[in-house]
């Protein structure tokens, strides 16, 4: 069950408008309403940023 508006992005990578900005969406480690979590395993996202200049 996701929250009302985020229909169109509910997990994984995402390339959004015309400047195709990275999206990011992950499945979270807590619940919303229910403190259950149904056929959804939690997720950590880590990002290691790297400058683009070598």
């Amino acid at each position: 069950m996701t929250p009302p508006g985020s229909k169109r992005y509910v997990m994984g990578m995402y390339e959004v408008g015309e400047r195709r900005m990275p999206l990011y969406v992950n499945r979270g480690i807590g619940e919303t309403h229910l403190p259950v979590r149904l056929l959804c395993k939690p997720e950590l996202t880590v990002f290691t940023l790297q400058s683009g200049a070598r």
